[in-house]
């Protein structure tokens, strides 16, 4: 039994290692450049397996995936750069808020104007049997209706 999940966590991180922008989404731009949303650009850095803390344990049948985000604001108003705003959802159709956990520092900065950058990580609790993931960003912007970019994270 622990070479199967030890077998199952090694495919899911080499799904993960997998980091292409899809074409999903009317925001997406297929670019390895990242996304651009109204006012902003974002980028996935990169994404790894956290180990599990004392104060962020991984709840049974989960393990912490970290997405490592980087937002640029272009446009004149500013855009919010929180964790906050990222989820995960599998090809089961299962979604994966985010939420404070062990992958650090957390994407956490006052909202950005035109230039600004903001690099941190969105942690998420998904399930260890969990496959095709892709990351989907909704900030709110107060010049924009609501849109979600959304980026593969792999297989």
């Amino acid at each position: 039994m622990p070479r199967l999940r030890l077998a199952v966590l090694a495919a899911a991180l080499l799904a993960l290692a997998a980091c292409e922008p899809s074409s999903a989404g009317a925001a997406a731009n297929g670019s390895r450049d990242g996304v651009a949303g109204t006012g902003y650009l974002l980028r996935v850095r990169g994404t790894r397996e956290c180990a599990p803390t004392a104060l962020y344990p991984a709840p049974r049948s989960r393990r912490w995936v970290g997405v490592e985000l980087e937002l640029e604001a272009t446009g004149a108003h500013a855009v919010p750069a929180s964790f906050y705003y990222a989820r995960v959802v599998d090809s089961a159709g299962r979604s994966y808020e985010s939420a404070p956990g062990p992958c650090a520092p957390p994407l956490r900065h006052a909202p950005l104007t035109r230039g600004a950058r903001a690099l941190g990580w969105a942690s998420f609790a998904i399930d260890t049997q969990a496959t095709g993931l892709e990351l989907r960003f909704a900030p709110r912007l107060p010049v924009a209706p609501s849109e979600e970019l959304r980026l593969a994270l792999g297989s």
